[in-house]
C-alpha cells in the first residue's frame, strides 16, 4: 500500500480476547507501510495483556473497554478514536483472528481511493477455515438480514 495516500488510511481493529494473530497482523501492515492501527481491546482482562503489549511494541494505538461491550461498542469507540487522533482519516475495519489479511486491507483501501466519499463493504465466500464463533455470528448476521 502507498504511504502518500490523502487521506492517510487507519486499520481499526475491533479485538476479544486475541492470541497472536493480532499481532502478526500489526506486524505486517506496519511492514507494508499501511498507517496506523488502532486496536480497541473489548475487555479481554489481564490474561490478553501481553497480546496488547505486543500489539502495541509493533506499532499499534491500543484503546481499553475495561468490560467487554461488543464489537458494535468496539467500533464506535475506535471510529470516535480515529476522529480525535486521525482527523480525516480513512478507515478499513478488520478482525483480529486472521480472517481479514494485509491484502484484503489494501482492496478495500484501493476501493475507497476509487470512491473517496463511499462505504465500501467487503464481500467474503466462507470456506476453508473459518472460526465457529466467526462462522455463528455470520450465519446469525444473515438470518437476521434475510
Amino acid at each position: 500500500m502507498s504511504t502518500d495516500r490523502h487521506p492517510p488510511m487507519v486499520t481499526l481493529v475491533p479485538a476479544y480476547q486475541p492470541d497472536d494473530r493480532l499481532v502478526r497482523l500489526i506486524e505486517a501492515l506496519a511492514a507494508a507501510g499501511s498507517g496506523p492501527v488502532v486496536v480497541v481491546d473489548d475487555g479481554s482482562g489481564p490474561t490478553y495483556r501481553a497480546v496488547f503489549d505486543a500489539a502495541r511494541a509493533a506499532g499499534a494505538e491500543i484503546v481499553t473497554h475495561e468490560h467487554n461491550r461488543g464489537k458494535g461498542a468496539a467500533l464506535r469507540t475506535g471510529f470516535a478514536h480515529v476522529a480525535t487522533a486521525h482527523p480525516g482519516a480513512d478507515v478499513v475495519c478488520a478482525d483480529c483472528d486472521g480472517q481479514h489479511t494485509p491484502a484484503d486491507i489494501a482492496r478495500v483501501a484501493a476501493a475507497l481511493d476509487a470512491d473517496a466519499d463511499g462505504i465500501v463493504l467487503g464481500a467474503r465466500a466462507f470456506s476453508g477455515d473459518v472460526p465457529p464463533r466467526s462462522r455463528f455470528g455470520n450465519m446469525m448476521t444473515r438470518f437476521a438480514f434475510f
